[in-house]
């Protein structure tokens, strides 16, 4: 069996939409950072990219990848190797991480990963950042040393602005970030094996819709 971005996201959503139904996931926890407290919201969600992973594929959690990168989930196959990476970032990390971090991790291994496939080990066919920046106002959404950074988009730092719309406020740079990252990995491992890295967001109607796709924004 190999892995299919839609089924994977229907299958989120399918978990997503059980949350909310059982009363653990809300419009409200997304907007109110406060609902995230003690990560409340990222441990729901990493229960639920764990339990998306359909049969005969396994999750992973938390892999220990070159010592130096630790993704949220790996899924792999009978032959245990990785099909796709997933990185989710929620209230209280949807920021700058996206670029300086989550990224980041991808564009090295996938580099660092060329060896391997020349000695036969495929790439993941997938590298998935999932955020959480909802097109609204917000509140008590935390403003770390990372929301300062100025060698990650936006240039402009401003939480005021952030607050109104976090999802207005990094859109732009998220798609000038994957579109140069998707180059420079594209100028090292070529076309050949195919892999792709996607920027996924969800809102605030908790829905997933793919925004970026091997750097190309998504209608």
């Amino acid at each position: 069996m190999s892995f299919n971005l839609r089924s994977f996201l229907s299958s989120l959503e399918a978990e997503i939409g059980d949350l909310v139904g059982r009363k653990f996931l809300s419009p409200a926890s997304i907007i109110d950072g406060s609902s995230n407290y003690q990560s409340k919201l990222h441990a729901r969600m990493l229960g639920a990219l764990a339990r998306a992973a359909q049969r005969p594929l396994v999750p992973l959690i938390e892999v220990k990848w070159r010592q130096r990168f630790c993704p949220d989930l790996c899924v792999i196959n009978d032959a245990e190797h990785v099909l796709a990476v997933v990185e989710y970032e929620s209230t209280n990390s949807s920021d700058e991480r996206l670029v300086g971090k989550d990224l980041y991790h991808f564009e090295q291994v996938i580099k660092d990963g060329k060896d391997d496939v020349e000695a036969g080990v495929p790439l993941p066919i997938y590298w998935i950042m999932i955020s959480t920046p909802p097109d609204c106002p917000v509140k008590k959404w935390p403003w770390y040393e990372w929301n300062t950074l100025v060698d990650y988009p936006p240039q402009l730092k401003d939480r005021k602005i952030r607050n109104a719309s976090p999802y207005r406020y990094y859109e732009p740079g998220l798609h000038e970030a994957c579109d140069a990252m998707w180059r420079r990995v594209a100028e090292v491992v070529g076309d050949q094996p195919l892999t792709n890295v996607a920027w996924v967001n969800m809102g605030l109607d908790l829905r997933l819709e793919v925004k970026n796709l091997n750097g190309q924004p998504q209608s």
